[in-house]
């Protein structure tokens, strides 16, 4: 695409109202008014009251396949000046998890289709599947979008992010946490008030609803949330019994001008009254500069107005909507996950790593697996799992062209009677990855013996996490700036609101609009008071460069996984930090890894040819901590009046946030984090439903203390 296509101009004034009436029409045209207003992001929600997704995704997946064939983004403007990166475009399309098989066969084959990389896909080993594990497997895929909750796709470029949020509505709407600038209604159902109120909770300030049907009822529902419909040239809308719905008189004009010849129904939200307590996010007012100096000279040449009311607009041009700067701490998997998406989305990022290379601490083992957690109930832990799985896969391939060393070959958990498959099955996961093997395809796959049933995790596996974190620092480019050997020993924010970072000398090591913290130890050590107590667990691994290596990693009580020159078997679990290797340890180690086969029952301590050390940390909850830090002196001083008070009423210090306490999960949780994170910065919808968003929120700690009266 080339940057003329953005080239600056003065916004038309409600430019989001010419909308066509066929979904597809409605897309592109809401597209075209995005590119008028240079917006840096647009947000459209697609809600499908009954049967599958509109027309407006087959314009969505139609302009991401155009964006392939034009030639790629510049960075220099026409005038020779720098530019931000590409727009996103947000696309998030609520549907009910009711539809049949066939509706969501076709909506994963117009979905893979156009995300598909064949690149990154080559890459990738092909999983062994062999007897019962292959069963079922391509027509199983298909069903994936069926589960509950959000399925997320990214185009490599970036230009497009796709959200499919299955499941009942209106449950699944309010679930979502976005800003949305279109809403699109499709299908024939009646729209309920607790529907109109959910798409009033997530609809910005003027945002457009577009239907093309409404009958009476769902028109009062809407407009009772707050929409302001306008009525139409030519066009009718027809309820379910086939008659004409009553339009109002208009309370917004909408300029003829501005209107296709056949128009759905519109609206734009404009509410008369307050009709929402917490607004949806909103991105993050980032300073002009790296410093606090004020708007740089350029910026004064053109009389810029660089207030935060003005850095919000949404019709500002494009040459003064720039992203901000980012400090990180730790560069683990946590902290270069974090700089890698950061830098993907236009921000400047200093990384700070106390050890001489990335990947050190829990980050150093040679191997890690990854997987989905299964359990005997549906858990947030089991739901954030899934979640941060499903977005793993979505991102890490992209990351083996920067030196990714990762094998998506399966993973077998042992089962043996057979009640975890069950209780997944009861609790609806998805076929595609989970799958019931006999000990003889378990074994089959292994190339080792294993004694009754087992779980195939198909899309599971290993990885060696130096190379993530090496390969996320790659990514990141020339947006990253790493710095190794260096501890910060402070963090402060300063009077006029950017955060800086000192070292133990007390000199200033960097200044930035918002600060990261992404490991434990720096979340103690930092803040004063901390969110949560965070508790040091030490694990240590085994290293064994002969004997029986299994093909694919099998984890149970303990885990054992290949890894380069030979495989390894872990993990020990016990609380305190000291990283000394123990002779108990690898005894305990070699006990774990003979209860998985009878194959390792023949190692012995001579046989292990080294072991490692690291510390996971977690808090009492066992959830990672991600989010945006609390400010609980401010909560402390307001405690009489934040009795009872939810999380979105908790004082946050601005600019921190956190991401760390991610135990022996750090693989998965480290992408969910970053995703989450930027959706913050950015204003973005979040990766995850709000639920799940709020069981990871580091100021959940602080809404227990406040009802317990013990802040």
């Amino acid at each position: 695409m080339t940057n003329s296509e953005f080239s600056p101009s003065p916004p038309a004034p409600h430019a989001l109202d010419g909308i066509a009436s066929r979904g597809a029409d409605c897309f592109l045209s809401a597209l075209r008014a995005w590119r008028q207003q240079a917006r840096r992001a647009i947000t459209i929600l697609d809600v499908s009251v009954d049967g599958p997704p509109g027309n407006g995704l087959d314009g969505a997946l139609a302009w991401l396949a155009a964006e392939h064939a034009r030639p790629a983004w510049t960075t220099v403007a026409p005038d020779g000046g720098s530019v931000p990166p590409p727009p996103v475009l947000h696309y998030v399309v609520a549907v009910s998890d009711d539809l049949p098989a066939s509706a969501w066969q076709a909506l994963d084959v117009r979905i893979r289709t156009t995300f598909a990389r064949p690149d990154a896909d080559a890459a990738r080993r092909a999983p062994p599947r062999r007897g019962d594990a292959s069963a079922h497997h391509n027509q199983a895929a298909a069903l994936r979008l069926a589960l509950p909750g959000l399925h997320r796709f990214a185009s490599d470029s970036g230009h497009l992010t796709l959200t499919i949020a299955t499941g009942k509505q209106p449950e699944m709407t309010g679930a979502l946490r976005l800003r949305a600038d279109l809403i699109l209604l499709t299908g024939r159902a009646p729209v309920s008030p607790a529907l109109a109120r959910a798409l009033a909770r997530l609809a910005d300030e003027d945002a457009v609803l577009s239907a093309a049907t409404l009958d009476a009822a769902s028109h009062d529902a809407l407009q009772a949330a707050g929409f302001a419909f306008a009525r139409q040239h030519g066009a009718a809308t027809v309820g379910p019994a086939g008659k004409s719905a009553v339009t109002p008189a208009l309370t917004s004009e909408v300029t003829p001008e501005l209107m296709p010849v056949v128009m759905p129904l519109l609206a734009r939200f404009a509410p008369r009254w307050r009709v929402r307590r917490h607004p949806p996010p909103r991105p993050v007012a980032t300073a002009p500069a790296a410093t606090d100096r004020g708007p740089t000279e350029p910026d004064r040449e053109q009389g810029v107005d660089e207030s935060a009311s003005a850095r919000d607009r949404p019709d500002r041009p494009w040459r003064t909507v720039r992203r901000g700067r980012a400090i990180v701490i730790g560069a683990g998997v946590a902290g270069t996950a974090l700089t890698e998406r950061l830098a993907a989305t236009g921000w400047d990022v200093q990384l700070f790593e106390r050890d001489r290379s990335v990947g050190q601490g829990a980050s150093g083992n040679p191997a890690g697996v990854f997987h989905p957690a299964l359990a005997l109930a549906e858990t947030p832990l089991t739901r954030l799992s899934r979640a941060a799985f499903a977005l793993a896969l979505q991102r890490w391939p992209a990351l083996v062209r920067h030196g990714l060393e990762w094998h998506p070959d399966g993973l077998i958990q042992l089962d043996p009677d057979g009640t975890l498959l069950a209780a997944c099955q009861r609790l609806g996961w998805d076929p595609a990855l989970v799958a019931s093997l006999d000990a003889q395809a378990a074994s089959s796959l292994l190339g080792v013996p294993v004694a009754g049933s087992s779980i195939y995790l198909r899309e599971a596996g290993w990885l060696a996490p130096a190379s993530l974190c090496q390969a996320n620092v790659a990514a990141a480019g020339l947006r990253a700036q790493l710095q190794l050997g260096v501890q910060v020993a402070a963090l402060r924010q300063s009077p006029f609101g950017s955060w800086q970072a000192f070292d133990p000398a007390g000199q200033c090591l960097a200044t930035a609009d918002v600060a990261l913290i992404a490991n434990a130890g720096d979340a103690a050590r930092l803040l004063e008071p901390p969110n949560a107590p965070v508790e040091a667990f030490r694990g240590q691994i085994s290293r064994f460069e002969v004997g029986p290596a299994p093909r694919l990693p099998l984890i149970g009580e303990g885990y054992v996984s290949a890894c380069e020159g030979g495989f390894i078997a872990g993990a020990s679990y016990a609380r305190g930090d000291d990283t000394s290797i123990t002779l108990a340890d690898h005894l305990g180690n070699l006990s774990r890894a003979a209860g998985l086969s009878p194959a390792f029952g023949a190692l012995a301590a001579d046989d292990i040819a080294g072991g490692r050390a690291g510390v996971r940390s977690t808090v009492s909850d066992h959830l990672p901590m991600i989010g945006q830090i609390a400010d609980l002196h401010a909560a402390r001083r307001a405690a009489e009046r934040l009795q009872g008070a939810r999380l979105a009423d908790i004082p946050r210090c601005p600019g921190l946030y956190g991401a760390y306490a991610f135990g022996s999960r750090g693989l998965l949780w480290s992408v969910l984090a970053a995703e989450a994170i930027v959706a913050l910065l950015d204003g973005s919808p979040a990766p995850v439903e709000a639920p799940l968003l709020d069981a990871i929120d580091p100021a959940r700690f602080a809404v227990r203390a406040l009802r317990n009266r013990s802040l």
